[in-house]
C-alpha cells in the first residue's frame, strides 16, 4: 500500500476523534473536513517500513481541522511510535495538513528513531488499522484526563 501513498517522512495528518466507527474500507475522499464541532489530533509520518506499515508518532494535540503545524509538533506524543497500515491515509479519512513545506524534518533529531522499538517481549509489531488506532487515541486522550 505505501507505493500508492507516497508518503514523506515529516508529513502531518489529522487523525478525526468522530470517525472511530466507521469500517476501515470506507472512503471518504469526497467528505469535506472542518465542519464545526469536528475534532482531529495529528500524526506524522516518521518513515516507511517497507512492506511492514508506516511508522508514525500521534501528538497530544487537539484541534479542529485548520491547525497551526508548530502547536502540533511541539506538543507531547500520546503514546510511543507505531506502525499503521496506511489505510487511513489512503482512504482520505486522515488528512494531510503540512509537511516540508512548513518546517525542517530529521527523523533521527525530531522523532528520536534511532530509538524507536516496536517488539514488545521479542513480540513482532503490532500495525494498527485507522478505525482501532483512532479508539486507542480515544481511550487514551480520556485516562489522561
Amino acid at each position: 500500500m505505501s507505493k500508492l501513498l507516497n508518503l514523506i517522512e515529516g508529513d502531518i495528518y489529522s487523525i478525526p476523534l468522530f470517525l472511530s466507527t466507521e469500517p476501515d474500507n470506507k472512503s471518504f475522499s469526497r467528505y469535506k473536513f472542518g465542519k464545526e464541532g469536528e475534532k482531529f489530533v495529528f500524526c506524522r509520518v516518521i518513515s516507511d517500513l517497507k512492506g511492514s506499515g508506516e511508522l508514525i508518532e500521534v501528538f497530544n494535540c487537539i484541534s479542529n481541522f485548520d491547525v497551526d503545524i508548530f502547536k502540533v509538533i511541539s506538543s507531547p506524543l500520546v503514546f510511543p511510535a507505531l506502525a499503521i497500515t496506511g489505510d487511513g491515509i489512503y482512504k482520505k479519512r486522515w488528512r494531510r495538513v503540512g509537511g516540508k513545506e512548513d518546517y525542517v524534518y530529521d527523523k533521527v533529531r525530531d522523532s528520536n528513531f534511532n530509538n524507536i522499538n516496536l517488539f514488545e517481549n521479542n513480540e513482532p509489531v503490532k500495525i494498527w488499522r485507522a478505525s482501532h488506532l483512532e479508539q486507542r487515541i480515544i481511550d487514551a486522550l480520556a485516562s489522561n484526563k
